[in-house]
C-alpha cells in the first residue's frame, strides 16, 4: 500500500540521518568513496529503490549496531571521519 511505501521511505531516510549509505553505494556511487560493513543484503532498507517490499530487517539492525561500535580510525583503507555541520 502507499502507507507501507511511505513508512519504508521514512525508515530509509532515517538510515541516512544515522550515517548509512545506499546498499550499492560502493558500486553505484564511486565518486564518494565508501565500503560496505557486512555482507550484501538485497532486502536492506538502504537499497536505493526502497520499495514497499523492503523493511528494516535483522541484518540492518545488526550492522547498524556494529557501525556505531566501530572505533578504529580506518576501515578497508578508508579513513573514518565524523562529519559535523
Amino acid at each position: 500500500s502507499s502507507i507501507d511505501h511511505l513508512v519504508n521511505f521514512f525508515h530509509h531516510e532515517i538510515g541516512h540521518i544515522l550515517g548509512l549509505r545506499h546498499e550499492l553505494a560502493p558500486v553505484k556511487e564511486p565518486y564518494d568513496k565508501s565500503v560496505r560493513l557486512g555482507p550484501k543484503n538485497p532486502m536492506s532498507i538502504m537499497n536505493s529503490s526502497a520499495p514497499s517490499s523492503l523493511y528494516v530487517d535483522d541484518l540492518d539492525k545488526t550492522w547498524l549496531r556494529q557501525f556505531y561500535a566501530y572505533k578504529k580510525p580506518i576501515h578497508k583503507k578508508l579513513a573514518i571521519i565524523d562529519v559535523t555541520a
